[in-house]
């Protein structure tokens, strides 16, 4: 079945050539997607490093001191 479909198309649209391209662009936006991912986490860690959130109160709250 798959040889009679891909000789009726096979002249009007060579598959491998697509799957080819497609897969091409799909690695294309992964590395895209992974590099903006970093340079976000990167931005954020760095914020975070020079604004940190503030500090919780810990007025009648119960703390667990540990000994260092």
């Amino acid at each position: 079945m798959a040889s009679v479909l891909s000789s009726i198309l096979n002249p009007m649209l060579p598959f491998q050539m697509l799957l080819k391209l497609y897969s091409l662009c799909v690695l294309v936006v992964d590395i895209i997607w992974v590099y903006l991912n970093t340079i976000y986490a990167i931005i954020g860690s760095v914020y975070g490093f020079f604004n940190p959130p503030q500090l919780k109160s810990l007025d009648d709250e119960t703390a667990l001191l540990g000994e260092v």
